[in-house]
Formats: structure tokens, sequence, C-alpha cells
């Protein structure tokens, strides 16, 4: 087993709220711990660790999650043992939920279209092919119809006869770059010559 050790800022409150708890009627929502515990996601990792004082949230009016429904939530547990240590339950498994939570929230291309118009391979001929290779390209569980575990959307490729382009949604700019530089290698003059 492997131990990590964190550096985590504590705000302890000035004074505690536990004597307003009736241990012998615990109902949920009713009471709270006085501190609770805050992190920043920014450049791909979790930084300024802290806990800090019970206290309201402060959200901006443009916050997605008022507007789209676009929020997570990932609870951790903390116990004080016997020496009067606080131990949080499995607080790296928590953040590598919420890590893989926000990247699939985080998502630009999911929703968006990208055309590929192809120099020389027949769209038609091409397009089912690229879906196969993604389907059961190694970034995708088995039987997952080429959603990526970060995600959970499937990254889709159709053709367009008219254009000869492939019409692409990805799941992330990850399989985007996947299927641009697939298309590219696949996208070549054949043998005799011929475009």
């Amino acid at each position: 087993m492997t131990t990590e050790t964190l550096h985590i800022e504590i705000q302890q409150v000035a004074e505690s709220n536990i004597h307003q708890v009736d241990f012998d009627n615990l109902v949920f929502g009713k009471y709270h711990a006085d501190h609770m515990f805050v992190a920043d996601y920014a450049n791909g990792e979790w930084q300024s660790l802290r806990v800090v004082p019970y206290a309201n949230l402060s959200l901006s009016p443009a916050t997605a999650a008022l507007h789209y429904g676009q929020s997570i939530f990932e609870g951790m547990k903390a116990y004080k043992n016997d020496d009067n240590e606080v131990l949080l339950f499995r607080p790296l498994d928590n953040l590598r939920r919420l890590t893989q939570l926000i990247e699939a929230l985080d998502t630009p291309n999911a929703t968006g279209l990208q055309i590929i118009t192809l120099q020389h391979a027949n769209a038609s001929d091409l397009a089912p092919m690229v879906q196969r290779l993604l389907d059961n390209s190694g970034n995708s569980g088995p039987n997952s119809g080429g959603q990526t575990a970060e995600s959970g959307f499937k990254t889709t490729v159709l053709p367009d006869p008219r254009s000869n382009a492939l019409i692409l949604r990805a799941a992330t700019p990850a399989r985007l770059a996947l299927v641009q530089a697939l298309v590219n290698q696949l996208d070549l003059p054949s043998a005799n010559g011929e475009a």
C-alpha cells in the first residue's frame, strides 16, 4: 500500500457549534460540521487544499450550474481517531473522481461538429473504417461504442459524399486530434496515382 501525504492548510473556527448537536436525534441535513474542505482546480490539477470554517459559497450569476444544470458534487468523509488525529477517507480517490467529472463536463467538442475535407480518399469508404478503428481503440472500453472513459460521449464519424468530407463529433479535444491524425495517415493518393 502506498501512502501519499498532502499539505492541507487548516483554519479553525473561533468557537465550535458541537454543543448544538442533538446526538440522540440526528437528522440528515440539519447539522453541519464546523469546517468544510475547499480546493481549487486549475491547470489540470487540484491546488490550494484547505479546511476553512463552514460558510456560504459565493457564486457568480454566470455560474453554469445555475443556467444549464452543469454541476458536480463529490462528498468526502473525515474521522477523528483515538489520538485526536483527523483522518480523511480516501481523499485521493475523491479528487480523481472530481477530476473525471470535471473533464466530462469540460467537453467543448462533444456537441460541436468538425468537417475534415478529404483530398484523395473516398469519404463513404473512409468513414466506416475510421469509426471502426475508433470503436475498437485502446482509448475505449469493451462494448463502449466508442465512448471514452473520461467523457461518456461517443466520437462519431459520418461521410458527406457530396463534398467528399468527414463529419466528426469528437468526445474530447484529444479524440479530435486522434481522428485528424488517423485521417491524415489514410488520406493518401492510391498506389496507381489516381485520386
